[in-house]
């Protein structure tokens, strides 16, 4: 009788073995379970804070700038326009030509120049004057001048006052003279480009 009664006890122990282990894989699969339901929680709210985030919209109309050089007297860009259409160029180098005008007019009666181009001609400017010979090589302007003579000598100033101006005894300087004159390519092809063709006090 003891065999049976020992065999029986060993079953409900065996038994009571699993229920403990079905109770702790339960309880384990709870503990997976909500851990893994926490974790879906924390990817679906990233994802949901991802997607509240504007996402950056890329164009399809790209811009493309290029530099532009819009200067005709650049390095190693030459230019096409005449020198007449090119107006602060043209007064340089009318203020130049002058200055060497005035050397070999004056020599060393003058000690210094000042030269202010007021206007360059355009073509219309020209066939108003009734200017002739024009063409795209030279330019007609107008100008003011100064010149300081080399000594205060009474014939000296006298000469250059001449057709208009007015000394300035406290300076120095005959002022306020005026002119116009044609520029034109210096006809040797050498330095200097630009030589003065023409001057007087009016065309």
């Amino acid at each position: 009788m003891r065999k049976p009664i020992i065999t029986a006890a060993a079953i409900m122990l065996s038994a009571s073995a699993l229920a403990a282990c079905s109770s702790n894989t339960g309880d384990m699969s709870q503990r997976d379970d909500s851990s893994g339901i926490i974790s879906a929680t924390l990817i679906a709210s990233d994802i949901t804070a991802a997607s509240e985030i504007p996402a950056v919209q890329e164009s399809t109309d790209a811009v493309i700038s290029e530099a532009v050089n819009d200067d005709p007297m650049g390095a190693g860009q030459g230019h096409n326009l005449p020198l007449k259409d090119r107006t602060e160029d043209a007064k340089l180098a009318v203020e130049a030509a002058m200055k060497n005008y005035f050397d070999e007019t004056y020599g060393d009666k003058i000690s210094e120049a000042n030269v202010v181009v007021k206007k360059i001609y355009n073509y219309d400017d020209e066939a108003a004057a009734n200017l002739t010979g024009m063409n795209s090589e030279n330019l007609a302007f107008e100008l003011t001048y100064d010149l300081k003579p080399a000594s205060d000598s009474k014939a000296l100033i006298e000469e250059l006052t001449g057709g208009n101006g007015t000394y300035n005894e406290e300076t120095g300087w005959i002022e306020g003279k005026v002119g116009v004159g044609i520029l034109a390519p210096n006809p040797d092809g050498t330095n200097p480009e630009y030589v003065i063709e023409l001057t007087s006090t009016s065309f």
